[in-house]
């Protein structure tokens, strides 16, 4: 069996015929004729369901997050809160181009810019959790070096954050541009060939260009967690007992931070595990709903939008009105009271 790079389609040896310098095959399985595919090349319409749904819900809470602080900005005071919201419209972005990835387009070059674009969005937001991941391991392993932070160290720091996260992933993509558009090499990395889809069509350039950062990206953020989870262990053991709890959903917190999800895409590339897939859709589509309900769905941030909407509601709004004429008629009421009164006196003659 083999499988063609241009479009992701796989081959019986009774597909083609080897030759001395190659192989050939038809012109119809080349260009992607869905009827001679094997029924292992054929896209699972359940897994393709699934996976635009929870996609479709990770976006939308993540444009809720993105709202909720942009709304309320004590949330992005501090260095959690500007990671947090960063990681939120980078992995966003990622994912809604990927819910656009399977349009088709009749235009070669707009498929390979968006394929461009969708690549560098991807990177940021895994350089975006790998950042999230190491400030809360410095957090809770040095708390007071954190606590010493004034409002200059947090944007200097937060400065620091952007240019990597967001320069990063320029050293990967700029690079396999040039050698895609370039017609100076012969290396070809395949953006806007990945056959129904926008993407990166060489399996070999997806390898080195893609899943060997995310990888790396994982490794490091899976050493942040650890190391986390270290420091926040309680040391006495009758603390422990009333604490694994709370404990546990610190940690479930936490991890929906990082992009541990797409451990199971590895795991499915490399075993062929179709319920891998699965579960990859459920915890890595799904990591702007876990981050909405961690983050967002809490007391302090529903008693805001609770205070937030209040004030905007037009009961509020005429209470104000009320309070302030009441307050105008006190105003006006002692400054009555203070008038100059002239003073007359009487005279004894009169009495």
């Amino acid at each position: 069996m083999i499988t063609l790079s241009v479009n992701g389609l796989k081959l019986n040896q009774s597909d083609f015929i080897k030759d001395g310098e190659g192989v050939l095959i038809c012109v119809d399985d080349y260009l992607g004729d869905k009827g001679n595919r094997t029924p292992e090349s054929s896209y699972d319409l359940v897994q393709v369901i699934v996976s635009y749904s929870l996609l479709s819900i990770s976006v939308l809470c993540l444009v809720f997050t993105i709202i909720t602080y942009l709304l309320f900005t004590d949330l992005r005071k501090g260095l959690p809160g500007k990671n947090l919201f960063n990681l939120c419209v980078t992995l966003m972005l990622a994912q809604l181009l990927f819910l656009f990835n399977y349009v088709p387009s009749q235009n070669n070059a707009v498929c390979k810019a968006f394929a461009v674009v969708m690549h560098y969005w991807w990177l940021c937001s895994f350089a975006w959790m790998t950042a999230c991941a190491f400030h809360m391991c410095w957090t809770f392993t040095y708390p007071f070096s954190i606590a010493q932070l004034d409002s200059s160290d947090i944007r200097k720091w937060h400065i620091i954050y952007c240019l990597i996260s967001y320069c990063s992933p320029l050293v990967i993509v700029i690079p396999c541009v040039v050698l895609d558009f370039c017609e100076c090499t012969s290396v070809s990395i395949g953006y806007g060939t990945g056959g129904s889809s926008c993407w990166i069509g060489n399996t070999m350039a997806l390898a080195y260009s893609f899943a060997l950062p995310v990888g790396v990206t994982i490794l490091l953020q899976l050493g942040f967690f650890i190391k986390t989870a270290i420091a926040l262990r309680p040391v006495p053991s009758v603390e422990r007992c009333g604490s694994d709890y709370n404990q546990f959903l610190v940690y479930c917190k936490l991890s929906t931070l990082m992009g541990f999800g797409w451990i199971f895409a590895f795991f499915a590339a490399f075993t062929s595990l179709s319920f891998m897939w699965y579960l990859f859709y459920v915890f890595s589509c799904l990591q702007g709903a876990f981050i909405f309900f961690s983050y967002i769905m809490k007391k302090s941030t529903l008693h805001q939008y609770r205070n937030y909407f209040r004030k905007k509601s037009p009961g509020h709004i005429s209470s104000t009105f009320m309070n302030m004429n009441t307050l105008t008629s006190a105003k006006n009421a002692r400054s009555a009271t203070y008038v100059a009164v002239p003073v007359v006196t009487v005279s004894n003659s009169l009495l």
